[in-house]
């Protein structure tokens, strides 16, 4: 019932999102009173009944760990995790009306919501936008307790790991413009990865954290600077920003035009390339719209 209840909310919140502005007043659920309690990371945070799920304000998740931006002109709030740590100090307190009570009433909005880049369904209470609690499981886990009856977000913790262990034995002595990367998620939360031309290449590392999302890198060295010349220019052509902080390019376009990724058998997109160097070596790392820890496959492939 709570999942069909979930659905029906969330399909009404959908179609209320791209109402006009002359249309903001109607009334598309009902708040109902109730004894349900939210947490986001273990801190109690107001939330609502609506229509039999649970809804929290968008504007409080400033004080939970998370950076609210508003775009008056656009109409548009856009929601993304940060590490700046909590604010809020909310203790719930016990209702004094009986659970299941109408409470208010919901209303459409014409605001967008986005949550890391996707947009989410939003509704309007009181003048202020709502998300359900479970669209923050985007970003991490939630979890219902019946016992307590309480639902709680947990943010995905970082990890960070190592790809693929070069072969220094391996024949490295022909020239390459592009190679290709497919790795899997072992029962010990390591990766097995095997691809082309992967040997050419150093310090192939997939990451995750709230904040930046999943991130890859990789390193060029001079073991190998004549024969990865033409590969060196393609990745240098993709670069957004370099370790001097100049910008050469506003967009992803090019590195989304050389390199097909894919992240549980899913298109993702690079947001961002940054290059740096270091001791003998040239990094690239690139920024994935990948907003979420369970990574159980990832395929790279760049394409000349």
């Amino acid at each position: 019932m709570k999942r069909l209840l979930t659905l029906l909310l969330t399909t009404t919140i959908l179609a209320a999102s791209t109402v006009s502005a002359h249309a903001r007043d109607r009334v598309v659920g009902t708040i109902y009173h109730t004894d349900i309690a939210a947490k986001i990371d273990g801190a109690y945070i107001p939330s609502y009944n609506i229509n039999g799920s649970t809804g929290i304000v968008v504007e409080e998740l400033k004080d939970y760990g998370f950076d609210v931006q508003w775009d008056g002109e656009a109409r548009e709030l856009r929601i993304a995790p940060n590490t700046i740590g909590f604010s809020a100090d909310y203790e719930p307190t016990a209702s004094t009306h009986r659970v299941g009570a109408v409470a208010g009433r919901v209303y459409a909005t014409d605001i967008k919501t986005y949550l890391n880049g996707e947009e989410v369904a939003s509704c309007n209470i009181g003048g202020s936008t709502v998300i359900l609690v479970d669209e923050l499981g985007r970003c991490g886990e939630v979890l219902w307790d019946g016992a307590a009856r309480e639902i709680s977000f947990t943010s995905a913790q970082s990890w960070s790991d190592k790809l693929y262990e070069v072969n220094y034995e391996a024949d490295v002595s022909v020239p390459i413009d592009a190679f290709f990367l497919n790795a899997v998620r072992n029962e010990d939360g390591s990766f097995t990865a095997a691809g082309e031309n992967l040997d050419y290449l150093d310090d192939l590392t997939l990451s995750y954290s709230r904040k930046d999302g999943l991130v890859f890198r990789l390193s060029l060295y001079q073991r190998v600077d004549s024969e990865t010349l033409e590969l060196s220019r393609l990745l240098h052509s993709m670069k957004m920003v370099d370790y001097e902080g100049i910008i050469y390019q506003e967009s992803a376009d090019e590195a989304n035009l050389r390199m097909e990724i894919l992240v549980n058998g899913e298109a993702v997109p690079v947001t961002m390339v940054k290059h740096t160097i270091g001791n003998g070596h040239s990094d690239f790392i690139f920024s994935l719209n990948w907003y979420r820890s369970d990574v159980e496959t990832f395929s790279l492939t760049c394409k000349p």
